[in-house]
């Protein structure tokens, strides 16, 4: 039973998952990554109260959590981001950096 799943999974990846997206796709999704990552940990870097990382995530966390490096609680927070979310807190980055 465990080899047949196994297989499956593998099918899976490679005739369903990987070949969903194309190279530009990917890329795309690389940048928003990059983008959404980055300023999260300027905003920790930088102490801005104001910024979703604090009011929805690290305001939350115990005292122990937030001793974590910036980069952890970054990661911490962006995986945990439904795509929904992911994709409006990308969207106000754009918005915000085009305001300015």
């Amino acid at each position: 039973m465990f080899n047949a799943v196994k297989k499956l999974k593998k099918y899976n990846y490679e005739h369903i998952y990987y070949p969903c997206l194309t190279s530009d796709q990917r890329q795309e999704i690389e940048n928003k990554f990059r983008c959404v990552v980055n300023k999260f940990l300027q905003d920790l870097n930088n102490k801005n109260m104001d910024s979703p990382i604090y009011k929805s995530y690290l305001n939350n966390m115990s005292k122990e959590y937030q001793e974590n490096t910036n980069e952890r609680i970054v990661l911490d927070y962006v995986s945990g981001m439904t795509d929904d979310y992911f994709n409006s807190e990308y969207s106000k980055i754009i918005i915000n950096s085009k305001n300015k």
